[in-house]
């Protein structure tokens, strides 16, 4: 048996929450957080093809966990979700 992710435990179980060690956030906007990164670095369409679907919602998750300051679902935080994909890239190459 997989483990689920915590994603994937929201959308089996319709929850309207989504809880992080330091934030509650509205389960719609972390799910379209997620596609809005998948948008960018989905490695079958994305702009930056660069990891498959499940391994952005990993990062999207390891990030949403890792946040001390809210988070606001916007390019910077999607470049946070870039930096988990991508440890090595440098934005000052």
């Amino acid at each position: 048996m997989t483990e689920e992710t915590p994603i994937a435990t929201v959308k089996r179980t319709g929850s309207h929450k989504y809880w992080t060690p330091n934030h509650t956030y509205n389960t719609c906007e972390v799910l379209e957080f997620v596609s809005y990164c998948n948008n960018f670095y989905n490695e079958s369409d994305g702009i930056y093809p660069i990891a498959s679907r499940e391994e952005i919602t990993d990062a999207v998750v390891e990030y949403l966990f890792q946040l001390e300051s809210e988070c606001q679902f916007d390019s910077i935080d999607r470049e946070g979700v870039r930096a988990i994909l991508q440890p090595d890239y440098s934005y000052f190459l």
